[in-house]
């Protein structure tokens, strides 16, 4: 497949021309299992993990960038550079994050809303360099590949809130009802709240109750809270694979 990327602009002072050449592009991959936002009180906590593969299979080499962006500035650094072994992967905590970028010197810097992308410039087999985004992070290629689902030339991880949900918490369900049926209640029980990664928890039981009191079954596993800065979600899927 081949991607074409925006090279130059040239205004002549009528319609401006935009030069294509053939590109490739990075694929950039977050892991899930570890932390989806950067913690803004305690970095140390933060864990991200992400790898850097080929989207295209015409690249030779590519350096990792990292940009910051805050609400007045764009700052860019070069985390690894000559990658040619692909995928490859990287583990960076938030403290890192921290020492690499001269603008943050303390986690009093993290403000949240800030964001770190994670992408990377390519280098094709007959030497040609792309920059996937300029120094002010805007981009040059289209929104075409930046909505694709076969590309991802970038990941986006935001600065967020501490979150201190972890316990055993109360619940009680007024009724069950369920295919017509109607258990009248209420039902009362505990869930446990356990960390899985940043501001999101394994609930204990995801039905909280609704499975054993009804239908006699295991309690629903897998299923999370997610928790961003007070706004709370469910997340997961249980052992039935409903979410």
């Amino acid at each position: 497949m081949i991607a074409l990327i925006a090279t130059a602009c040239n205004d002549d002072g009528g319609d401006s021309n935009m030069n294509l050449t053939e590109g490739g592009l990075p694929k950039i991959t977050i892991d899930d299992s570890k932390s989806q936002f950067i913690d803004n009180e305690s970095p140390e906590l933060t864990e991200i993990g992400f790898t850097v593969d080929k989207g295209t299979a015409n690249i030779k080499t590519m350096d990792v960038v990292l940009y910051y962006v805050s609400e007045n500035a764009v700052n860019r650094i070069i985390l690894d550079n000559n990658v040619s072994d692909f995928p490859k992967s990287y583990t960076i905590t938030g403290s890192e994050i921290i020492n690499l970028f001269q603008n943050l010197e303390s986690s009093e810097d993290l403000i949240v809303g800030d964001q770190l992308v994670i992408t990377a410039d390519v280098t094709l087999n007959n030497g040609s360099v792309i920059r996937i985004f300029n120094d002010d992070l805007s981009r040059n290629f289209g929104t075409e590949i930046g909505n694709s689902n076969l590309f991802k030339p970038s990941q986006s991880i935001t600065v967020s809130c501490a979150s201190y949900l972890e316990g055993t918490y109360d619940y009680s369900t007024i009724n069950l009802h369920y295919g017509g049926r109607t258990l009248p209640g209420p039902y009362t029980g505990t869930v446990d709240l356990s960390p899985f990664k940043n501001g999101e928890y394994n609930i204990s039981d995801g039905s909280f109750g609704f499975f054993g009191n009804f239908s006699n079954d295991s309690p629903a596993r897998g299923v999370t809270l997610v928790d961003v800065c007070d706004k709370i979600k469910l997340g997961g899927k249980d052992q039935y694979g409903e979410s």
